[in-house]
């Protein structure tokens, strides 16, 4: 991994540097890539790929502009400290936390239109909410869904989500923008 993050960013800052333009690289890793590092060495859920980014973002993260962080399908959502709890259940702030440990660049946290394929989460408002009010929003942090062509199966529609997360990261003009992107 972390040969590939460096060769995909020496390549990028090559080309940027060409034709005088900045193309960004961004990774998409696990939910809990960053835990067994720090203060979150103990963190949960446990599982095959937890820790597994520690390294790579140590070693060649500053390649990176923006980590993209798969926090769904990673099991129930908890708000609690999981780092000495027997749950199993995955706090997504404990899990940017985490890599904002570790990473300097843009941190975005994801959210699924329920219900999860693989963790069985099923987001509500005041998940979205509470994510959200931990975000760092002045060094660009935020959230994304995935995905906007998936329909909800959860009391909130796609939409509804993508409404509330841009409510709550303090944007204006949010209702009905799901999809659409900014003029140019």
């Amino acid at each position: 991994m972390t040969n590939l993050i460096e060769d995909f960013g020496k390549a990028l800052a090559n080309h940027n540097a060409q034709r005088n333009k900045k193309i960004l690289l961004s990774a998409a890793p696990f939910s809990v890539g960053a835990y067994y590092n720090g203060d979150y060495t103990k963190a949960k859920p446990y599982s095959s790929h937890s820790g597994m980014w520690v390294n790579p973002l140590k070693s060649a993260g500053h390649y990176l502009d923006i980590i993209n962080i798969m926090s769904y399908d990673a099991g129930h959502y908890t708000f609690e400290d999981t780092r000495n709890s027997r749950s199993g259940d995955f706090n997504p702030i404990e899990s940017y936390k985490a890599y904002k440990a570790i990473f300097k660049g843009i941190v975005n946290v994801g959210i699924e239109a329920p219900p999860e394929a693989w963790g069985g989460n099923v987001v509500e408002a005041n998940h979205i909410k509470m994510i959200a009010s931990n975000i760092q929003k002045s060094s660009g942090d935020g959230l994304f869904i995935w995905s906007l062509q998936k329909p909800s199966g959860g009391s909130l529609s796609t939409s509804a989500i993508a409404e509330l997360m841009c409510q709550e990261l303090g944007g204006s003009n949010c209702v009905g923008k799901a999809g659409e992107l900014p003029p140019k």
